[in-house]
């Protein structure tokens, strides 16, 4: 930094190279920071899927299928929902088998097994 001003001082141009190198070792800290949070948050959201996965397993009752697809009850799920990547199944709660009209949630949640949001899931 010293070298750099005496040549500018002189009128001869310069730059201070320790400061750029400074500015590029904090973007790469930065960068660092970034990534380390990208995959913190993935390693959570896997471990919450995990729970989830565990949970449904834990909790679930059979109740026929719907289309092929596997159909269990759960009591304290809190909404209708289609989880399972490789053989995605629907799951029900209480209140949706107490319904009015339980096929309407089914043929819901058979709609986005049709549309592929099991697998859409994965790049969520």
């Amino acid at each position: 930094a010293e070298e750099a001003q005496a040549l500018r001082d002189q009128g001869q141009k310069a730059v201070d190279t320790a400061g750029l190198k400074r500015l590029v070792d904090v973007q790469n800290v930065l960068r660092m920071v970034w990534q380390t949070g990208i995959w913190l948050f993935m390693l959570f959201l896997a471990a919450v899927n995990g729970k989830f996965a565990l949970d449904l397993r834990r909790g679930r009752r059979p109740d026929g299928e719907y289309h092929g697809r596997p159909v269990f009850i759960m009591d304290n799920l809190p909404t209708p929902c289609l989880f399972g990547l490789f053989r995605p199944a629907v799951y029900l709660n209480r209140a949706a088998m107490d319904a009015e009209h339980p096929e309407h949630i089914l043929a819901h949640e058979y709609a986005h097994y049709r549309h592929g949001d099991h697998l859409w899931s994965i790049l969520r």
